[in-house]
Protein backbone atom coordinates (compact mmCIF):
# COMPACT_ATOMS: atom_id res chain seq x y z
CA UNK A 1 0.00 0.00 0.00
CA UNK A 2 2.84 2.37 0.78
CA UNK A 3 4.52 1.48 -2.53
CA UNK A 4 1.28 2.21 -4.41
CA UNK A 5 0.92 5.57 -2.67
CA UNK A 6 4.55 6.40 -3.40
CA UNK A 7 4.06 5.49 -7.09
CA UNK A 8 0.93 7.66 -7.28
CA UNK A 9 2.74 10.65 -5.78
CA UNK A 10 5.69 10.15 -8.15
CA UNK A 11 3.46 9.94 -11.22
CA UNK A 12 1.51 12.99 -10.06
CA UNK A 13 4.71 14.98 -9.49
CA UNK A 14 6.14 14.04 -12.89
CA UNK A 15 2.81 14.85 -14.57
CA UNK A 16 2.65 18.24 -12.86
CA UNK A 17 6.27 19.00 -13.86
CA UNK A 18 5.62 18.03 -17.51
CA UNK A 19 2.39 20.04 -17.52
CA UNK A 20 4.29 23.13 -16.36
CA UNK A 21 7.33 22.53 -18.56
CA UNK A 22 5.65 21.61 -21.86
CA UNK A 23 4.49 25.12 -22.87
CA UNK A 24 7.97 26.59 -22.35
CA UNK A 25 9.64 23.80 -24.29
CA UNK A 26 7.16 24.10 -27.16
CA UNK A 27 7.61 27.89 -27.39
CA UNK A 28 11.40 27.49 -27.55
CA UNK A 29 11.11 24.84 -30.26
CA UNK A 30 8.73 26.99 -32.31
CA UNK A 31 10.92 30.09 -31.96
CA UNK A 32 14.13 28.35 -32.88
CA UNK A 33 12.74 26.42 -35.87
CA UNK A 34 10.89 29.46 -37.20
CA UNK A 35 13.93 31.70 -37.11
CA UNK A 36 16.20 29.02 -38.54
CA UNK A 37 13.77 28.07 -41.30
CA UNK A 38 13.14 31.65 -42.38
CA UNK A 39 16.82 32.55 -42.34
CA UNK A 40 17.80 29.43 -44.25
CA UNK A 41 15.08 29.85 -46.88
CA UNK A 42 15.83 33.54 -47.48
CA UNK A 43 19.51 32.86 -48.18
CA UNK A 44 18.93 30.07 -50.71
CA UNK A 45 19.41 31.29 -54.28
CA UNK A 46 17.13 28.69 -55.86
CA UNK A 47 13.47 27.75 -55.98
CA UNK A 48 12.10 24.45 -54.76
CA UNK A 49 11.67 21.86 -57.51
CA UNK A 50 9.23 19.07 -56.65
CA UNK A 51 10.26 16.43 -59.18
CA UNK A 52 13.37 14.23 -59.22
CA UNK A 53 16.39 14.36 -61.47
CA UNK A 54 16.38 13.19 -65.10
CA UNK A 55 18.88 10.51 -66.17
CA UNK A 56 20.37 12.87 -68.75
CA UNK A 57 20.22 16.45 -67.54
CA UNK A 58 18.23 18.79 -69.73
CA UNK A 59 19.00 22.47 -70.10
CA UNK A 60 15.80 23.34 -68.23
CA UNK A 61 16.82 21.16 -65.29
CA UNK A 62 20.27 22.75 -65.27
CA UNK A 63 18.70 26.20 -65.17
CA UNK A 64 16.50 25.17 -62.24
CA UNK A 65 19.40 23.67 -60.29
CA UNK A 66 21.51 26.80 -60.63
CA UNK A 67 18.56 29.12 -59.96
CA UNK A 68 18.65 30.82 -63.34
CA UNK A 69 15.67 32.06 -65.34
CA UNK A 70 14.08 29.56 -67.71
CA UNK A 71 14.41 31.43 -71.01
CA UNK A 72 13.08 28.65 -73.22
CA UNK A 73 10.77 31.09 -75.00
CA UNK A 74 13.65 33.33 -76.14
CA UNK A 75 16.13 30.49 -76.92
CA UNK A 76 19.02 32.26 -75.21
CA UNK A 77 21.45 30.62 -72.85
CA UNK A 78 22.70 32.65 -69.91
CA UNK A 79 26.22 34.02 -70.25
CA UNK A 80 29.16 31.99 -68.97
CA UNK A 81 29.86 34.63 -66.32
CA UNK A 82 26.29 34.41 -65.03
CA UNK A 83 26.46 30.59 -64.97
CA UNK A 84 29.75 30.73 -63.07
CA UNK A 85 28.36 33.25 -60.56
CA UNK A 86 25.25 31.18 -59.84
CA UNK A 87 27.31 27.98 -59.72
CA UNK A 88 29.53 29.45 -57.00
CA UNK A 89 26.57 30.70 -54.97
CA UNK A 90 24.75 27.37 -55.05
CA UNK A 91 27.91 25.35 -54.45
CA UNK A 92 28.77 27.51 -51.43
CA UNK A 93 25.48 26.42 -49.82
CA UNK A 94 25.30 22.79 -50.93
CA UNK A 95 28.87 21.48 -51.21
CA UNK A 96 29.64 18.35 -49.21
CA UNK A 97 32.31 20.22 -47.21
CA UNK A 98 29.65 22.53 -45.73
CA UNK A 99 27.13 19.82 -44.90
CA UNK A 100 25.68 19.14 -48.33
CA UNK A 101 25.51 15.93 -50.28
CA UNK A 102 28.19 14.66 -52.70
CA UNK A 103 25.38 13.59 -55.07
CA UNK A 104 23.89 17.09 -55.11
CA UNK A 105 27.35 18.60 -55.66
CA UNK A 106 27.77 16.26 -58.64
CA UNK A 107 24.43 17.40 -60.07
CA UNK A 108 25.43 21.05 -59.62
CA UNK A 109 28.68 20.36 -61.49
CA UNK A 110 26.69 18.62 -64.23
CA UNK A 111 24.34 21.62 -64.50
CA UNK A 112 27.32 23.93 -64.89
CA UNK A 113 28.75 21.71 -67.61
CA UNK A 114 25.44 21.56 -69.50
CA UNK A 115 25.02 25.34 -69.48
CA UNK A 116 28.67 26.08 -70.22
CA UNK A 117 28.66 23.76 -73.22
CA UNK A 118 31.37 21.47 -71.90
Amino acid sequence: MVAGLLALVTVGGVGYYLFRLAPRVMSRVNNSSGAMGAAAMSSMPYRQYVYGFDKIMSEREALLILGLEDTSSSFQRPSKEKVREHYRQVMAHLHSDVGGSPYIATKINEARDVLSGR
